[in-house]
């Protein structure tokens, strides 16, 4: 919810003031980016367990270790989260949600025809994942970090463009519904590939603390080459 209202106030920037708008993005991307950790050690504990599962290999203490990790991960998340939505600064934020939905600041340009806007923003959002998919494609051969970040900045851009589609599906019907339903493939199948990233750099921790308590890590080398191979599977 706060990405889609974060997407909704930036594609539809110009309709609405931004001396108000800006400062509600700013925070509803700290709601996000701290509600965010609990989710993702959920989602990698639940892809990691699922590839231990089909493992014929597992060598050592690889369940508990994971369990046991992912818990107290979880549990920090949680406690986080609880002591956000609990805070002043965030009744604040919805305080100032509430304010927004009834009063908009909205700009002239809110008073033009909705279906020439709605087209011309989902243009200007188009060629900005246009943009991103080309400055990904440029690191193709490199690989590494840099392009993994790359990918994720075309997710976040393919996010975007499915969110401002489905705020347009109103007033552009089927030909927004179409982009929409473009853009959310493209977001899952990079999406995995996201998951792909973080779940490698964490084995790697998995690992190397494996090591250093006198377990094996070979587990953990091997669900690294699978989700190697799947990234590039993806890449394709």
């Amino acid at each position: 919810a706060c990405r889609r209202l974060r997407a909704a106030l930036a594609t539809f920037r110009p309709l609405i003031d931004r001396t108000k708008t800006d400062p509600i993005r700013d925070e509803l991307r700290w709601v996000a980016r701290s509600l965010g950790d609990a989710r993702d050690a959920e989602v990698m504990h639940e892809r990691l367990r699922g590839l231990v599962e089909e493992e014929p290999f597992v060598v050592g203490p690889v369940r508990r270790r994971l369990r046991s990790t992912y818990a107290a991960r979880d549990r920090e998340g949680l406690r986080d989260a609880d002591e956000l939505m609990n805070s002043d600064r965030y009744f604040a934020l919805l305080a100032t949600l509430d304010e927004l939905v009834a009063d908009p600041p909205w700009s002239d340009q809110a008073n033009d025809d909705a279906h020439d806007v709605a087209r011309q923003r989902l243009r200007k959002e188009r060629r900005r994942l246009r943009r991103r998919v080309e400055a990904a494609e440029a690191l193709t051969e490199r690989g590494g970090s840099d392009y993994d970040t790359a990918l994720h900045d075309v997710r976040k851009a393919a996010k975007r463009f499915r969110y401002a589609c489905e705020a347009a599906e109103p007033v552009l019907g089927k030909d927004a519904a179409k982009l929409r339903k473009k853009a959310k493939k493209l977001t899952q199948v990079l999406g995995e590939r996201q998951d792909t990233t973080v779940t490698r750099a964490d084995l790697l921790t998995f690992a190397r603390a494996a090591t250093e308590e006198g377990e094996s890590a070979i587990t953990y080398g091997r669900l690294h080459a699978r989700e190697e191979a799947r990234a590039e599977e993806l890449d394709g």
